[in-house]
């Protein structure tokens, strides 16, 4: 194996020994509706690590936990530099302890995503590399944890993606989950009365759900439990998730993002903002929908891997 640099820390990493002890998920503490500041510390003390996220090309890299230790923004096939955004993909590959964070708010609705999504583009947030437009997502929001209640439409393996170091295997890519908030929907799901996965997937089911995301590096220091069959099996199920908020804006056109006012037909995904890494999640066990605050949410770390 090729001779590689050790990991730098741009920002507040978890050492994987201090990540070992937050491997036990409780319940959540009363996650709290009431917004603190947006630009609460966390979010402006990872923008002014902008600057500082590097490119790499990958060198021997076989999975995710080699990649992961070698680059904290990941890496490429090209060995030109510059060629993906490396401020993003550190803020993909950062490892918040799964409890004990300040909760920014909680996010009910599509539009409260798409309340993100507004912002954004009023910032002409296209494409373009994150650093320049760091403080002013900061400022947004993008960074703070964030807790979002609504229903599991879909988790699907992700793409092959520069954060992963372009690794294919199924174990070192992202799962994407669609999370989605109508409670009809979510039984049609959960009835295989609608596509959900797919080429032939029903537009409803991305059209109205934002994407948040579980990182290999994050099941992997947290959540060994979560593997894709577990979380494809509650599909249809009423979830809360605790994460990371970030843009995902190389999804940020009308093309793709439903938010825009302009979208195209084919838009797949109803905002570009994301809860990227998923900390935590839980599901409600009662027969009725429960409130983010109920006593009724059970760790996803508590079920039976099928």
């Amino acid at each position: 194996m090729a001779n590689r640099k050790a990991v730098r820390t741009l920002g507040p990493l978890v050492p994987l020994g201090i990540a070992l002890l937050h491997s036990a998920v409780t319940a959540p503490t009363t996650p709290s509706a009431k917004s603190v500041p947006a630009m609460s510390g966390r979010a402006h003390e990872l923008a002014a690590n902008a600057g500082k996220a590097m490119t790499h090309h990958c060198e021997g890299i076989s999975d995710s936990q080699e990649c992961h230790k070698a680059y904290a923004e990941g890496c490429t096939d090209s060995s030109k530099p510059n060629t993906y955004d490396a401020y993003l993909s550190y803020l993909k590959n950062l490892l918040p302890p799964p409890d004990g964070m300040q909760i920014a708010a909680t996010l009910k609705s599509l539009e409260d995503f798409q309340s993100f999504d507004q912002q954004s583009i009023a910032l002409d947030l296209g494409k373009q590399k994150q650093a320049t437009f760091a403080n002013a997502l900061a400022d947004i929001g993008q960074g703070n944890i964030y807790v979002a209640v609504g229903y599991l439409y879909y988790a699907i393996p992700g793409g092959v993606e520069t954060c992963n170091c372009k690794l294919k295997k199924i174990e070192d890519k992202d799962f994407h989950l669609g999370l989605g908030f109508d409670p009809q929907v979510a039984k049609s799901v959960a009835n295989g009365e609608i596509k959900n996965r797919g080429s032939d997937v029903d537009p409803v089911v991305q059209q109205t759900s934002v994407i948040v995301e579980m990182t290999p590096n994050y099941r992997s220091a947290f959540h060994p439990g979560w593997t894709l069959p577990k979380v494809q099996g509650v599909e249809g199920r009423q979830v809360q998730v605790i994460g990371q908020l970030i843009v995902d804006n190389e999804h940020n056109t009308a093309d793709q993002n439903c938010a825009f006012q302009d979208h195209g037909e084919e838009c797949w995904r109803g905002s570009a903002w994301e809860l990227h890494p998923v900390m935590a999640m839980y599901l409600c066990r009662a027969q009725h929908a429960c409130a983010p605050d109920s006593s009724d949410w059970v760790s996803l770390d508590s079920l039976k891997n099928p």
